[in-house]
């Protein structure tokens, strides 16, 4: 679950929950994971049969980055999205795990998009399918 604030390195940080635990006997929180860059992670989604999470790390500026975390060791990978476009503060993340893609939704980044308004956010192919196969 990405967590809404910076930690003491002002890295954004993604929470591990048990989801079989009730909250309201137990606490869920497994780890918390730094993502090692000073961007905040705006939405997550997992694909189930790889044990990939994918996350939408956003920087606010400049052209953001999908973050896929390996929970079987919490190690991680980026991919950049396409030049001036970046998550924001509502974008989401579905995965289709039947074709091991993802469909993300984003907007322009503010210094790196030069292509006016909404240029930058055109339909790109953005597919984790060799991280999400093993």
């Amino acid at each position: 679950m990405p967590l809404p604030g910076l930690n003491d390195n002002l890295h954004g940080q993604v929470a591990v929950l048990d989801l079989s635990v009730d909250p309201d006997q137990a606490n869920p929180l497994i780890t918390i994971i730094d993502i090692g860059q000073i961007a905040l992670p705006r939405a997550a989604a997992v694909h189930l049969e790889s044990g990939t999470v994918l996350v939408l790390v956003d920087n606010v500026l400049d052209t953001g980055v999908l973050l896929l975390i390996n929970e079987a060791d919490n190690s991680l990978s980026a991919i950049a999205f396409p030049t001036g476009s970046r998550p924001g503060e509502n974008s989401g993340v579905v995965v289709d795990p039947e074709n091991l893609t993802a469909l993300i939704s984003m907007t322009d980044s503010v210094d790196d998009c030069t292509a006016g308004l909404g240029g930058c956010t055109r339909r790109c192919s953005i597919s984790p399918r060799a991280h999400l196969v093993r």
